[in-house]
């Protein structure tokens, strides 16, 4: 038996087993997790492309760029570094080093590989604002990077929203 077989289990048929292990789909999401908004996040992690979204979680809405895993990492790195950079350190140099790193942990497309959807888990946007009232946005000091469940979304707009100042 290799490390790849799976070992015997009392009472089973070997026979009736199969080895292969099922490849998951883009389909293949828990249960309420939207597999269109799962592709788009793909194309996101594994193909560098933004896109404006508005997501709604919680009855709240969030509108901003989707960006990808290795992305938010990268920008959450150097925006701690920026911070720790300004004379209030307090370990923020060093723990912006570290996000940084966890951006290698996100998988990347190989150069000649072929692009196919898998199933997600997060969702990373960029330029967050949230809307709080009618027409108000909460305020923010600079870029606001945000990342969530997929499971948690219950609803998205491909665009981001506005606030029109005439009403």
């Amino acid at each position: 038996m290799t490390e790849h077989e799976p070992a015997h289990v009392e009472g089973t048929d070997d026979q009736s087993t199969n080895h292969e292990e099922k490849e998951l789909t883009i389909f293949d999401q828990p249960e309420g997790t939207d597999w269109f908004l799962s592709y788009l996040i793909g194309f996101a992690d594994d193909l560098g492309s933004e896109l404006g979204i508005t997501l709604v979680v919680g009855g709240t809405y969030l509108t901003g760029t989707l960006i990808s895993g290795r992305t938010y990492f990268e920008e959450l790195g150097a925006m701690m570094k920026k911070i720790g950079g300004q004379g209030t350190d307090n370990g923020l140099t060093s723990l912006g080093e570290q996000y940084e790193q966890f951006a290698t942990l996100v998988p990347k497309l190989a150069e000649n590989e072929e692009w196919k959807p898998r199933p997600r888990a997060y969702i990373h946007l960029r330029n967050v604002k949230m809307l709080i009232s009618e027409n108000k946005f909460a305020p923010t000091t600079e870029a606001v990077l945000w990342r969530g469940k997929l499971s948690a979304v219950e609803g998205f707009i491909v665009g981001t929203m506005s606030i029109d100042p005439s009403l």
